[in-house]
């Protein structure tokens, strides 16, 4: 007689979840793998594949990032981080005007920074003047053309010239000499010889720029520039930070 010896194989044994992801030796332990599971999109955080920005460490991250409560984090700015926006201002600070205008008023913008830049941004954030019931009016004209950098931007008026070029305050080349950036009105301002002072902070890339003028009233139709211009420095770092001085 045979005697039929059935032997049954158990086999105890998982299959791998083909999406769970691993990217270090221990996320690849975990889930019973010496092999990095790599996601075909995003980064693997706990096992799943997710879009970049969270995080479980810092293979999930750039590389110059870090992983901060489970989010990819760029690094601390160093305070001597490369400046961001920098460009030095000039102007004519001293007028004697008879006229109502408004005319330009020749700012400059002479960019110093590493890189390109506009006064896209540029506004008028404050205005005052030492008047009882004369008032000065000012008023932003921004451009989209790019400054270069070491170039300097503004249309400045024929009688701003010896001030600003001419003496060598401004010596860099000079680029969109059409756009004259701001210009200044008197407003109901009475006949006489007189004096204003102006206070006035424009905006630009984020930077607050002061522009302290006086307006000498004067019998007319006279509009002249006395010989004194300034030519002042406005930068911020990276964190947006105002940096003055050279």
């Amino acid at each position: 007689m045979w005697q039929i010896l059935l032997v049954v194989l158990v086999c105890s044994c998982t299959k791998r979840n083909q999406e769970v992801c691993c990217e270090t030796a221990d996320e690849c332990a975990a889930i019973e793998t010496d092999q990095v599971v790599a996601c075909k999109v995003g980064v693997c955080v706990e096992h799943e594949c997710v879009n970049p920005g969270p995080c479980d460490g810092i293979e999930d991250c750039d590389a110059s990032d870090t992983c901060v409560d489970g989010m990819c984090t760029p690094p601390p700015i160093p305070p001597d981080a490369p400046l961001v926006a920098a460009f030095d201002v000039a102007y004519p600070n001293v007028w004697r005007f008879s006229v109502a205008g408004p005319v330009g008023i020749s700012v400059m913008f002479i960019n110093t920074s590493v890189n390109p830049f506009s006064t896209s941004t540029l506004e008028v954030r404050e205005l005052s003047d030492d008047h009882p019931t004369a008032f000065i009016r000012l008023t932003a004209s921004p451009s989209l053309v790019n400054i270069p950098p070491g170039f300097a931007g503004g249309k400045i008026a024929p009688i701003a010239e010896p001030f600003l070029t001419d003496s060598g305050l401004v010596s860099e080349p000079r680029t969109d000499t059409d756009s004259s950036y701001v210009g200044m009105e008197l407003v109901d301002a009475p006949s006489g010889t007189y004096d204003i002072a102006v206070g006035a902070v424009l905006g630009l890339d984020g930077l607050d720029v002061p522009l302290n003028m006086t307006i000498h009233v004067v019998p007319g139709p006279i509009i002249a520039v006395d010989p004194r211009q300034v030519r002042e420095p406005r930068s911020s770092d990276s964190a947006g930070n105002q940096r003055f001085g050279s």
